[in-house]
This record gives C-alpha cells, sequence and structure tokens, in this order.
C-alpha cells in the first residue's frame, strides 16, 4: 500500500503575529521523527531499515505501523508528542520481527522490552 503524501502550504496571520506556514512546521516534524526513530534503532537494532512518514492515517487518528515493511505514518493532525507516538509503534515492528506474528496486541511495550536492547 503506497500511502501520498500530501502537505498545503498555509499560513495563518494576526495583525500582530505572523505564524510560520504548516509546510514549514511539518518538514520541521519529519526531521524530528526521524531523529527520534534513529535513536530507537540504535537501541532496538531489529528496527534497522524502519521509516517514519507523515500521511494518511485512515481512521486512525495518531499513527498507523505497517508492521510488515517496518513503516510508521504519522497523521499530520496528531495530538500527542512524536516521541509518545513512535516509542508505541515500534513495538508493533519490533513484535512481527521476533516471530512473525502480532501476538502482544496493544500491550507495547512487552513486559520483556529489555531482553531487546
Amino acid at each position: 500500500m503506497r500511502v501520498d503524501q500530501r502537505f498545503v502550504l498555509r499560513s495563518v496571520e494576526s495583525p500582530t503575529v505572523r505564524s510560520e506556514p504548516t509546510a514549514v512546521r511539518r518538514t520541521d516534524e519529519i526531521v524530528q521523527a526521524s531523529l527520534i526513530l534513529a535513536s530507537r534503532i540504535s537501541v532496538y537494532p531489529m528496527l534497522e531499515g524502519s521509516t517514519v512518514d507523515f500521511g494518511d492515517t485512515g481512521d486512525n487518528p495518531q499513527a498507523v505501523c505497517y508492521y510488515n515493511s517496518a513503516r510508521i505514518i504519522i497523521n499530520p493532525e496528531h495530538t500527542v508528542g512524536l516521541e509518545r507516538i513512535i516509542d508505541h509503534e515500534i513495538w508493533h515492528i519490533i513484535d512481527w520481527r521476533d516471530n512473525g506474528r502480532i501476538d502482544w496486541g496493544e500491550d507495547v511495550p512487552p513486559a520483556n522490552a529489555a531482553d531487546y536492547r
């Protein structure tokens, strides 16, 4: 499944304050999310090859994880922090890579998370 990335450039202006265009903020978030994921890969080498991007998450308000292809897609309108999102989604990838099954469900990280370092 290919997720198209579509960001609308828009800015919000007020008489006294000019904010950054949405696309600029989104670029900053992409960089931040990539750095967070890179730091997790350094701790959990099993995540090697994982990617993160922003795009359509269907009915999921925060993010989706395509664990088979190790892709994390974050909703551009997410309401929780990037670290929290990524820290949750990486465990779906690790869960899949551990034994080819999603058997931890939403109980991530698992009780034995330290075993994956």
